[in-house]
Formats: C-alpha cells, sequence, structure tokens
C-alpha cells in the first residue's frame, strides 16, 4: 500500500478520534466530580 498521499489523511482520522475521546472522557469525569470508580 503506497503511503505518500494517504499518510495526511491517516493523521487527520487518527487525531479526529484522539479528540472525540478526550471529548468524551473529560465530559464523563465532569459528570462524577465527587468520587472515581
Amino acid at each position: 500500500i503506497p503511503l505518500r498521499g494517504s499518510v495526511s489523511s491517516l493523521n487527520v482520522s487518527v487525531a479526529t478520534g484522539i479528540c472525540l475521546f478526550e471529548a468524551l472522557r473529560q465530559r464523563d469525569a465532569k459528570g462524577r466530580v465527587g468520587g472515581q470508580g
């Protein structure tokens, strides 16, 4: 698989997934500030 032009698009998809994961994680942490677990 030639990864000459698709590397940037791969990075974009990975960055998008990381951003979504972080947003969900922070929102979930804010929902239960009182205690962990």
